[in-house]
This record gives structure tokens, sequence and C-alpha cells, in this order.
């Protein structure tokens, strides 16, 4: 079938979108697809943001499989899928990866009634920054919360109630970095799920603890048993100390890739609607 897409002009790797793009729209059928690079030096070169109409395609599940599997022999290639329902909903409360990617990005392909729409004035873009910031400082404000009483639980030798306060800070940390890096957070309460989800967007984060290190792979043990109030393994205060350092890390760079990633768009932001006026 004959499709109608859009390339960027001059891509240095146009070939390679075009290839890619007419195997997502033949075998996923999307509703549209939307082409941009990511917001961190070490994230992906290439990001397709593929939208599709769940009343007129297969599970979102299923898709995704198939987007694995035509992406899979592209390293610097990655996906995220969305339902069109979702990113209605999820531009308006104010998503940075939509807004960023989507908004901003460069659109390869729509359907004849695509029903997507990222389309917006200035004033809408500036609204949206606000809600976005001030959704993630209070996330930031509720982890700075948890890490004050981490300290007093640790002083008190409570060292697994401080270790399961550090579950759920790292927990926050990692799904506001998907929310903002990768346009959804990952369901889960799995620290090491976590990690591994965000790891080709954000490989700081991705590299937190070392799932092949003893004493690491120990800690995260320590982070669920305790988080879940099961029989653990002795915490002692070094555990909870390190603990504490890592959550205290992981905070700061979030921090610093969502100043990243609100500058980027900013940035996109000036370019594109400097642009059309």
């Amino acid at each position: 079938m004959d499709h109608v897409i859009l390339l960027p002009k001059e891509h240095l790797k146009a070939y390679l979108i075009k290839k890619i793009t007419i195997e997502i729209l033949d075998c996923i059928n999307p509703d549209s697809v939307y082409l941009s690079g990511s917001t961190t030096a070490a994230g992906p070169e290439i990001i397709f943001t593929i939208f599709i109409d769940t009343l007129y395609t297969r599970p979102e599940t299923e898709l995704q499989l198939i987007a694995d599997r035509i992406l899979k022999p592209y390293e610097s290639v990655v996906y995220r899928l969305f339902s069109c329902d979702y990113a209605r909903d999820a531009i308006q409360k104010g998503n940075l990866y939509l807004l960023t990617h989507c908004t901003f990005g460069t659109m390869v392909y729509a359907g004849e009634a695509s029903g997507s729409g990222f389309s917006m004035d200035a004033v809408m873009v500036q609204t949206l920054l606000v809600r976005i910031k001030d959704g993630f400082k209070k996330r930031m404000d509720h982890a700075g919360a948890y890490a004050a009483a981490v300290l007093q639980y640790i002083e008190s030798g409570k060292y697994a109630d401080a270790v399961c306060l550090l579950h759920m800070i790292l927990e926050l940390l990692f799904k506001t970095a998907q929310s903002f890096l990768m346009g959804r957070e990952l369901p889960s309460k799995s620290i090491p799920e976590l990690q591994d989800y965000i790891k080709v967007f954000a490989p700081s984060l991705g590299t937190l603890f070392n799932p092949t290190d003893a004493t690491e792979v120990r800690l995260q043990v320590l982070l669920y048993s305790a988080y879940r109030n099961k029989p653990h393994l002795d915490i002692s205060k070094a555990d909870a100390e390190r603990l504490y350092q890592k959550a205290t890390w992981a905070q700061q760079e979030v921090s610093r890739l969502f100043e990243g990633a609100i500058r980027d768009c900013g940035d996109r932001a000036n370019t594109e609607l400097v642009v059309e006026r």
C-alpha cells in the first residue's frame, strides 16, 4: 500500500527513516507517526512516536511486540507507542514528552482522520510549561520530605523503615523521569524493572544499581523486602546510608535531566513559534 510520508528535509538518515516508517505503516496501521531525537546527550539518536486508534487496531500490547520486532535491528532507533485517547488527555494535563517530541517534533505520517493533534499556540505552550514545572516541583517536594524522614529513621536506628521510604523515593524518581523522558510511567513497583525501563532514554539512571554486582543486588533485595514488609536480611546502618546516597544522587540527576528537557522544549518552542509568525 502506498503512503504519503513526510520526510524531514536534509536528514542524514532519511533513507533509514523512510524504510522504518513504511514498515510501521504496513504492520501497525497507525493513526500518526512523529519523528524526533533525544533531549539528553546520551539518549537515543532517533525516536519514533507512534499513535494508534484502539477502536480500529489491535490491542496496544500486541502492537508493541510488532514495533519491537521492526526496530530491533537498529540500535540508535527507539519508539514510543500510545493510544490517541491517552495522548489527547496527557497533553492537556501537561506531558513534556508529547509537547517536545510531537508538538515540536516532525510529523512523518498522519492518516486521513488522524486523531492525535498536537498543534497549539504560544500561549497554550507557555501554560503547559508552567503546569509541567509545577507538577515536577510537587514531586520533588514529596521526595525531599521523604528524604528528611529517612534521616530521622536512620538516626533513631529504624533502618527497615528508612529503607522502606527509600524505595518510595526511588520509585517516585524513576517514574517522574519516565514521564517527562518517555511520555508514560511504567506501572511497576520493582526498582530493577523501573531502572531497566528507562536505561535507553537515561543511561545514567539506568545504571543506578549494577545488576551484575552482588552487593548492589543485595541492596535491591533489601529495598523490595522492606517496602513489602517481608522477612529480609538484616539491614545495617551502612546499608541504609548507602541507599540514601543513591537516592540523593538520583534526585539530583532527575532534576538535571528535567532542566535539560525543559530547556530543550523551550528552545524548540521558540524556534517553531517564531517560524510560524
